[in-house]
């Protein structure tokens, strides 16, 4: 006993000597007894300890796998990116040699395989669809719920014969849900006879609702640009019908005039030619502002290069000229979010001036304001200006998209322009912002 806790109990009997124990005897038994007693109690613990501390360990390792997965889902809006890295973080997390995944085909309703990775690839390629109730993904879509096995040979649900011959032994398939529907299955599979417990199962259930949810999230992204590009190429035949076409055809009804007027009337022909070269000019200068909206750039991590880039396009296409300046110490201080912000807000405001401000030139630089921690961007035209006020010239020049990128870093945009003044506009951002916005201290 030790305290008020019984571990067990100590007999003797049978002295060596044949005499009776004595009380003596008794004492140092009851004393031997309580220090095993203690020592029992302190080795129990001590192996609770132990346990409880690789139960921590397990379940640490669990969280940085969701977090990891999670991140894929947050940082990637290609659907492939978002699959290879949520795929290869759940293999690392399980220890599993080789993984997959299907995604659910709505005009079939079939699964389809989507990607492999890890061990024997190819094995898993030997059926690459399934139907509702065939083979375990099959299942899976079928139930809902995961199905797996330690023993692959014994399984009869289980299709593909190539598998087994790699070696495998363990497989499980789990669903992966969006908004309360099966749309995939995430497959592991294991050459170890490598049981999953419930708390196992549960796990790989709630990443598979993740990567569910991302997969959701990839497939709208890709229809809202799908879309977006369909009402772009719709306005820019409105543009080119509306606009260059017209400007082209009125060319050529000034070329048809010129021609009938070469012998009789020179000097008018002669002014009329060169209207008509004007003309073209124009449709040439408009025709580069479109050729500079179907090229826009992704932002590929380093701002400086970045601009520079953006700003000898925007010279090569529009003909106008950009006098650029930057601060070394603004592009080494600035925060990643803030550089992505910048550059894209830099990439619709050259635009802007190419579509509309009939500018000259325009002054571009970027400061580094350390007395209020702020990254100061100024963009300036000395083209046709607009009125500010106006509603609608604002979200037709796209300043909407600047002020919304700029506002939720908690940063803020300028507007400075009247018609025949040009325009300026004028960003300032915190140094250091989080991915949400939040300034970091």
């Amino acid at each position: 006993i030790a305290g008020e806790e019984a571990f067990g109990n100590l007999y003797l009997t049978d002295r060596l000597d044949g005499e009776a124990f004595s009380d003596e005897d008794e004492e140092l038994m009851v004393l031997l007894a309580t220090h095993a007693a203690i020592a029992i109690r302190n080795a129990r613990r001590y192996q609770a300890t132990l346990q409880y501390a690789e139960e921590l360990e397990a379940r640490n390792q669990e969280l940085a796998a969701v977090n990891a997965v999670a991140k894929a889902a947050s940082d990637y809006l290609e659907l492939r990116a978002v699959l290879r890295e949520a795929l290869d973080q759940v293999l690392a997390m399980t220890g599993m040699q080789a993984g997959e995944i299907f995604l659910l085909e709505e005009q079939s309703d079939e699964l389809v395989l989507e990607l492999t990775s890890g061990e024997n690839e190819g094995a898993f390629h030997q059926i690459g669809r399934f139907r509702r109730g065939q083979g375990f993904p099959g299942i899976v879509l079928e139930t809902g719920r995961p199905k797996a096995t330690t023993n692959l040979k014994e399984e009869v649900d289980y299709l593909r014969k190539d598998v087994i011959k790699s070696g495998f032994q363990s497989f499980v398939s789990v669903p992966l849900m969006a908004k309360g529907k099966v749309i995939g299955t995430l497959d592991l599979a294991s050459k170890h006879a490598q049981k999953l417990d419930p708390q196992d199962l549960a796990l790989l259930e709630a990443i598979g609702h993740q990567i569910g949810t991302a997969v959701d999230n990839a497939r709208l992204y890709e229809e809202v640009a799908r879309l977006a590009v369909v009402d772009e190429r719709s306005r820019i035949g409105m543009d080119l019908h509306d606009g260059v076409i017209q400007s082209i055809y009125a060319v050529g009804l000034t070329l048809e005039t010129v021609s009938l007027l070469m012998g009789d009337h020179p000097n008018r022909a002669k002014k009329l030619l060169d209207q008509a070269v004007a003309g073209l000019n124009d449709a040439i200068r408009d025709i580069r502002n479109f050729i500079l909206d179907l090229r826009p750039r992704r932002f590929e991590g380093d701002l400086g290069r970045g601009l520079e880039r953006l700003v000898r396009e925007f010279q090569a296409n529009t003909m106008v000229e950009v006098v650029y300046s930057a601060s070394p110490q603004a592009l080494e201080a600035i925060s990643s979010n803030a550089a992505r912000a910048i550059f894209l807000s830099t990439q619709e405001a050259l635009a802007n001036v190419a579509r509309h401000a009939r500018a000259e030139h325009v002054y571009f630089s970027i400061e580094l304001d350390e007395e209020s921690a702020l990254i100061r961007t100024t963009i300036r035209d000395d083209g046709a200006g607009f009125d500010p006020e106006s509603e609608s010239i604002t979200v037709g020049h796209g300043l909407a998209n600047i002020r919304s990128r700029s506002e939720d870093l908690n940063g803020r945009l300028e507007i400075d322009s009247a018609p025949g003044m040009g325009t300026a506009l004028r960003i300032e951002l915190p140094l250091n912002t989080s991915p949400s916005g939040e300034v970091v201290s």
